[in-house]
């Protein structure tokens, strides 16, 4: 019994030295996000301006798909599963990543999603999507038609949805994740904006609506963070996670554990008057390409950052 107890306090000694070494930055809190008062932004905010009605656009019926934990939980599993293939390094044409966030569901940005997708249409919204947590979204888009009397299952939908974003990678190479664009002029956005290294979050929403004889399944999503102008999508490494400043994940063995350090992307205040609005991609479900575009010409730059 002495010898019981003996090893449970040296386990709780264990954990709190743990604890202690452990920088500041690693000590993320629950705190409960809560919605900002969006029409107290400097500039127009589509939360503010929305009626909260379906736009014209929307043929009837019309409906939400319901964000069950179930879709969530595919949502952000994906997530992190494509980004921490990516991390690894083993792709052909894109390093690994030695920072790469690990993802989580956001209430907030999926309640936005949810008043974006109420516009059935995946074109650019143009004003400002910030929260409290995010000051500059990322935005993703996507649809499928299919004959309204046939019947669809959601989850299917949803994983190709996710899926033909992960599919740009074909036309990505080293020199895409710096300046945003493929070799051939193929669009490589969304993938670009799945990969954002710096990003923690996302929250999505998914509608439904009938145009003639064609039933639309909708998918929006918003991020936390996005693809700032020449800038790596991601920072580059010999090895994943060798700059994650609280370690790598357990399950997601090449994405970087959460840290406060990480706030807001690292955007800073004084960046503030530079934002116009989301970042924007949109795309209809698409096939997977049959080649590959050419390698990129920036190995250079990649031999110069592992220099250091």
């Amino acid at each position: 019994m002495q010898r019981h107890n003996l090893l449970l306090v040296s386990a709780v000694i264990l954990g709190l030295a743990r604890i202690t070494a452990m920088p500041n930055s690693c000590l993320t809190t629950s705190e409960k996000l809560e919605a900002p008062d969006y029409c107290q932004e400097h500039q127009p905010h589509f939360a503010c301006e929305s009626e909260e009605e379906w736009s014209e656009k929307c043929g009837k019926p019309r409906k939400f798909i319901e964000m069950t934990p179930a879709l969530i939980k595919r949502i952000v599993r994906q997530h992190n599963v494509y980004r921490n293939m990516v991390a690894k390094g083993n792709m052909a044409r894109l390093p690994a990543a030695a920072r790469m966030m690990l993802v989580a569901w956001d209430p907030i940005l999926a309640d936005l999603a949810k008043l974006a997708v109420m516009r059935c249409t995946i074109d650019p919204i143009g004003m400002s999507l910030s929260t409290t947590q995010a000051s500059r979204p990322g935005y993703n888009a996507v649809f499928s038609k299919y004959p309204k009397h046939q019947q669809q299952d959601v989850l299917k939908i949803l994983n190709s949805h996710l899926k033909a974003w992960y599919d740009q990678y074909y036309y990505v190479n080293l020199e895409s994740l710096l300046t945003g664009k493929s070799a051939g002029g193929q669009d490589i956005s969304h993938f670009l904006q799945l990969m954002t290294g710096t990003n923690t979050r996302v929250g999505c929403a998914m509608a439904s609506f009938h145009e003639g004889l064609w039933k639309h399944q909708l998918m929006i999503c918003l991020y936390g963070c996005n693809k700032q102008k020449d800038q790596f999508a991601y920072r580059i490494g010999k090895t994943p996670g060798d700059s994650c400043a609280c370690g790598t994940d357990r399950q997601y063995k090449n994405l970087c554990r959460p840290d406060n350090d990480n706030a807001d992307c690292g955007f800073k205040k004084e960046d503030d008057d530079d934002i116009t609005g989301p970042i924007t991609t949109t795309t209809t479900t698409t096939k997977k390409p049959k080649q590959n575009c050419k390698p990129g010409t920036m190995q250079a730059v990649l031999d110069w950052l592992w220099g250091f």
